[in-house]
């Protein structure tokens, strides 16, 4: 029998497979605002998104782009290679995301009239390059009922290329064996979730769960409040099951905070699962391929479910 009471998940790269969709939007951003300041154009890559997700401080793709931008308008600046500048910033920046990469970069080269093109991070989750980021992955419908207004780039959204990696069954499984049932707390807004997850999403408490899209910036991962919430709300002990270095960084900083929650990292929807997994078991944590091997992992039984709010 399981020692757990409850999970929350995170959902992209374990609910979702995004390297069609938040990874392509990250791609059409750089490329945008790269023409935009007259900087010739370096592919964010798989390679380039997965140096600035193994220095544990872009959880948020918005961030990342704006990371690849500073950047790859520095190395161009400079007369040298993109991918150089990115490994060692990335590597230089750590946990202190885009601050310190700015500061990095532009010690590369001058980049402030780059910065100037697309501000970020603007007021609330809503500034200027969030908007752009937003236009190429909601498409125009999408976009226009979450701001209500029009995009200035129409396209269909890269968010129909959103993969599922679970269905209803495995997830009803897992929420059955666990007497305080599931949650999520994802990057991701309500309505992005809604729109790809859709009937799946009930499966979760909803009551417990945070979209930190949806909420101020100060409440990002790797803050601890939103999963410290979820668990104290569920039950604990819990597990955390997500992809990232910032949501293992999460787990243990709400444990620091006196919660039992264990960290489960993701590994089979990420560019490199053989570098992720070494840096998940560096901190402990117990690493599988997805999220349909929990069960076993857990020692999940069926039939310990009670209702949200009983």
């Amino acid at each position: 029998m399981t020692r757990y009471a409850s999970a929350v998940f995170d959902c992209d790269g374990v609910l979702v497979d995004v390297s069609g969709s938040y990874d392509e939007a990250i791609r059409a951003t750089v490329d945008h605002v790269l023409d935009e300041a007259g900087i010739p154009r370096f592919e964010a890559g798989p390679r380039v998104i997965e140096a600035f997700k193994q220095s544990g401080g872009f959880n948020d793709e918005v961030d990342l782009a704006h990371a690849a931008i500073l950047c790859i308008s520095a190395a161009s600046r400079a007369g040298t290679d993109p991918m150089r500048v990115i490994l060692e910033v990335a590597g230089s920046a750590g946990a202190g995301g885009i601050g310190a990469v700015a500061e990095a970069a532009g010690r590369v080269a001058p980049i402030r009239d780059v910065e100037a093109v697309a501000p970020h991070p603007g007021p609330g989750r809503r500034g200027p390059l969030c908007r752009i980021f937003d236009q190429y992955f909601y498409g125009a419908g999408l976009y226009e009922e979450i701001y209500g207004e029009a995009p200035r780039v129409r396209t269909d959204g890269l968010i129909s290329r959103d993969r599922l990696l679970v269905d209803g069954a495995l997830l009803r499984g897992i929420s059955g064996a666990l007497p305080g049932g599931m949650a999520l707390v994802t990057g991701r807004g309500a309505a992005s979730a809604r729109r790809t997850l859709g009937g799946l999403m009930d499966i979760f408490d909803l009551g417990r769960s945070s979209f930190l899209e949806d909420g101020p910036r100060e409440l990002a991962k790797p803050d601890p409040r939103p999963l410290l919430s979820a668990v104290r709300g569920l039950g604990e002990p819990a597990v955390y099951v997500g992809d990232s270095v910032e949501d293992m960084v999460m787990a243990e900083r709400a444990r620091d905070a006196g919660a039992r929650v264990d960290f489960v990292g993701i590994t089979g929807a990420c560019a490199d699962p053989a570098a992720r997994r070494r840096i998940f078991e560096g901190g402990g944590a117990v690493v599988l391929d997805s999220v349909a091997a929990l069960p076993k992992a857990l020692n999940l039984e069926p039939g310990a479910r009670r209702e949200h709010g009983a």
